[in-house]
């Protein structure tokens, strides 16, 4: 770019944090979404066509071969705002010659807190248990010592699918626990983390059948797509839980539905699930031994700083002709 110009941004969202893009504003001139819902394809095409840089995250922004040939060819960089990548053709950027960053790792022990959060709901009942105080029903207990029991996390044998940084994280929050054993499974076998943390490696089926709780944290593509189906559930034993913190279809939701009506797992924590946002009235809403949050598992201030701070760094790297700090390509 020449000294008076500056390079096109397109910032998908309105409510970024100021401080967030600062560095950007000394730099480029900004195009930023101010309206109150998701930017419309139409706009969206519109609006990316001619910028250098996209500034996105998963849900209000994407890229795939239709944006590439939209935005021109002197688009540079993609920053998103995640560690998944799903809504991001990062081959058709490649081919390009468009760098694409993400943000790894610095939202790991935020996402690792609300997995083991989830977990100890489902395990210890918590919705029920708050339920029963709402709706007057905790004398129905009469004194017994034996009523609405939960069961401990300590002991527990737990498998974790993907040991990324996620579910490295995970991993050593679950030791703190005293849990009986953590299981992993990857798509690579993960021996220096296994060493350091005392993890096992198996096979896919032996995790789901020794496993009283089964956390994903997989990245998901066309090998992880629906792993957790009608034949995983039945793998699994009847007291099993499960927690997904990753991305929704990474369970077949159906046969989830089905595996709790029918008794063949005993709960679910899910951060993700299928289709976002939810309807308030799905079957999963109306499951007392199923815990719900809005994909907020990064969900912190600190987090969240963190993760536009590296998105920000990864674009202004792209657009100056310098190595991504987080590069996906």
């Amino acid at each position: 770019m020449s000294g008076t110009q500056k390079f096109k941004v397109f910032v998908a969202r309105h409510d970024y944090e100021s401080a967030m893009l600062e560095p950007l504003k000394a730099l480029c001139d900004l195009d930023i979404y101010e309206g109150p819902d998701i930017c419309p394809k139409d706009e969206y095409l519109r609006r990316v066509k001619g910028v250098h840089a996209l500034c996105i995250h998963p849900g209000v922004g994407h890229v795939d071969q239709e944006v590439l040939e939209t935005a021109g060819p002197q688009l540079k960089v993609v920053g998103t705002m995640s560690v998944g990548y799903d809504h991001i053709d990062v081959a058709a950027c490649k081919a390009k010659g468009v760098k694409v960053g993400n943000t790894p790792y610095v939202l790991s022990d935020s996402v690792a807190e609300h997995t083991i959060c989830l977990a100890l709901m489902v395990l210890r009942r918590v919705p029920f248990l708050m339920g029963s105080i709402v709706a007057d029903t905790w004398k129905n207990n009469k004194g017994s010592a034996f009523a609405s029991l939960g069961a401990s996390l300590h002991g527990k044998t737990v498998g974790i699918i993907g040991l990324g940084g996620i579910g490295k994280a995970i991993a050593e929050r679950l030791i703190a626990f005293k849990v009986n054993k953590v299981i992993y499974n990857s798509r690579t076998q993960k021996p220096d983390v296994a060493k350091l943390l005392g993890l096992e490696f198996a096979t896919l089926d032996n995790l789901l059948s020794q496993c009283d709780l089964v956390i994903t944290s997989c990245d998901l593509n066309e090998s992880t797509k629906h792993i957790l189906n009608r034949e995983a559930f039945k793998k699994m034993k009847k007291s099993a839980i499960v927690v997904n913190i990753s991305r929704g279809p990474i369970i077949e939701q159906h046969h989830l539905i089905e595996a709790l009506q029918n008794g063949e797992i005993a709960g679910a924590g899910l951060d993700v699930m299928t289709p976002e946002p939810l309807p308030f009235d799905h079957p999963l809403t109306k499951m007392p031994n199923v815990v719900l949050t809005p994909h907020m598992g990064s969900a912190t201030w600190e987090t969240r700083m963190a993760m536009g701070d590296l998105t920000v760094k990864n674009i202004i790297a792209g657009l100056q002709d310098q190595p991504l700090p987080a590069p996906l390509c």
